[in-house]
């Protein structure tokens, strides 16, 4: 009996195996509202601890406004949805900045738009650059350029980082992305 009851100690102590996981990255209104209980928000990820585990949560540097940036590791088998979030963080909860750093398979389709596929999870998302904003004094880097550049000498497989937009499927304002070599 005391070993089956070190055994349960044992399993339910242990985290569940990610694989290899992705990160995403949530800036949501949470520092100075009385409408964030943390409770709540632990009741909800319990919900979701076979697929997301928070790593952190920081300031957004020089925000007055009470915004914080939540980090999750997200397992390698979870499909990405942005409704998750909305769950997790509830409905009075203002969320406005998803950013994500994934490996996957980058394609070019018929219009010569680039897709980034994470194999595990099928999360399939459309690489952009990031425009230029009316705040930006230069043109943001043409990171599209450096993936083609890397696909036309036989570089499949990435690394990307970037902000998710919806329009209407998820599209990823690249902020860099590296080629990653295939392990056999």
């Amino acid at each position: 009996m005391l070993r089956l009851g070190i055994l349960l100690i044992l399993l339910l102590g242990q985290e569940k195996d990610f694989g290899t996981p992705y990160t995403v990255r949530v800036q949501a209104k949470t520092r100075i509202t009385t409408s964030f209980k943390k409770e709540d928000f632990n009741k909800e990820m319990k919900k979701e601890d076979h697929a997301l585990r928070e790593k952190g949560r920081d300031p957004v540097p020089d925000d007055l406004a009470g915004w914080d940036e939540w980090t999750f590791d997200a397992a390698e088998s979870w499909k990405f949805d942005i409704n998750v979030f909305e769950r997790i963080f509830g409905k009075h909860i203002v969320l406005r900045r998803f950013d994500i750093v994934i490996e996957g398979h980058v394609k070019a389709d018929a219009q010569k738009r680039y897709w980034v596929t994470h194999r595990a999870s099928g999360t399939k998302m459309r690489l952009a650059n990031r425009p230029k904003l009316p705040k930006d004094k230069e043109d943001p880097p043409n990171v599209r350029a450096e993936i083609d550049k890397h696909i036309k000498a036989g570089k499949e497989k990435f690394k990307v980082a970037g902000e998710i937009v919806r329009d209407p499927t998820n599209v990823i304002l690249l902020e860099s992305a590296e080629p990653v070599e295939e392990k056999k």
